[in-house]
Formats: C-alpha cells, sequence, structure tokens
C-alpha cells in the first residue's frame, strides 16, 4: 500500500495564529461543527473555520443584548471589514485574527464572500424585526442566512462539473 502525505502550502506565522484563533472559537462554540470538519484536509479545515468565525461574529451581533440601532452600527462595521477582506486590504499584520484568517481563506478558495454581505443581511432583518407573510418573503431570509452558509462551503469543498 503507498500512502501520501498531504501536501500543505507554507502558512506564514501569523495566518497560522489567525487560523489557530478560528479554530478554537469554533471548537469552543460549535463542538459538533469542529467534530464535523476535523478529518477535512488542513486547508479546507482553516478555510471552514474562519469562515465559521466570521460568521458566528455575525451572528453574536443580532443576538446580543445591544440596543437595535447599535447592533445596526456594529454590522455594518462589519459589512465595511468584509469589504476591505474582499479589496485584499487586511495584511498578515492586522490585529483582527478573523479578518487575517478569513482574507487568507478567500485568496486560497473561490469562496463567494457575497454570501457573508447575505448572512449579514439576514441578521439585520432580525435585528428590525421582520417578518414574513407569504413563502417568497421567507424565502429571502432563508437564502441570506441558511443558504449563504452553503454557498460559502461550496466554495471550500468545490463542486463537480454537471
Amino acid at each position: 500500500m503507498i500512502r501520501t502525505v498531504e501536501s500543505v502550502p507554507r502558512v506564514s506565522a501569523p495566518v497560522l495564529a489567525a487560523y489557530g484563533y478560528c479554530e478554537a472559537v469554533t471548537g469552543q462554540q460549535a463542538r459538533n461543527f469542529a467534530y464535523g470538519i476535523r478529518l477535512l484536509p488542513t486547508p479546507k479545515r482553516r478555510a471552514m473555520s474562519a469562515l465559521y468565525a466570521f460568521s458566528r461574529r455575525v451572528d453574536d451581533i443580532g443576538d446580543g443584548d445591544l440596543p437595535g440601532e447599535v447592533k445596526v452600527a456594529r454590522l455594518e462595521d462589519t459589512r465595511e471589514l468584509l469589504t476591505r477582506i474582499r479589496a485584499g486590504e487586511v495584511e498578515e499584520d492586522h490585529t483582527d485574527p478573523v479578518a487575517v484568517a478569513l482574507a487568507h481563506a478567500a485568496r486560497a478558495f473561490p469562496i463567494p464572500l457575497g454570501g457573508l454581505d447575505e448572512l449579514i443581511d439576514g441578521v439585520q432583518m432580525d435585528v428590525r424585526g421582520e417578518t414574513y407573510e407569504t413563502w417568497d418573503d421567507l424565502k429571502v431570509y432563508c437564502r441570506c442566512v441558511a443558504g449563504a452558509i452553503g454557498r460559502l462551503s461550496l466554495g471550500v469543498f468545490g463542486t463537480e462539473p454537471g
């Protein structure tokens, strides 16, 4: 039997530390998810942890005890950070480890970062207390809060043509 060793591209110390932080967040906040991704190849596991940590931050803002206007402001700050990640403006020495890890993961995988904008949109719907009277109304919300996570994951896992 011939066994191959997984080849993991070299990652700088600051990026490794950022991924370590995201993996700790994932392990503490989402134990079942952490177990589920544990056997993934290292780059994919790290990328999924970065996505989870960013998503957890967005969700925690929405679920927190702050007044609605403060939540909206923090969600917009988070969206601005995402814009900077998308533009390649987050350097490895940035002070936010989640941003560093997500920026690295987005360079390594074709992650549709617009899905995180949709997640922010969905959490803002929660903060505003929106209600959904029709299936079409609810479908928009579901696309934002659940569908977006699936699309983001496909950016890491990949898809088969056809």
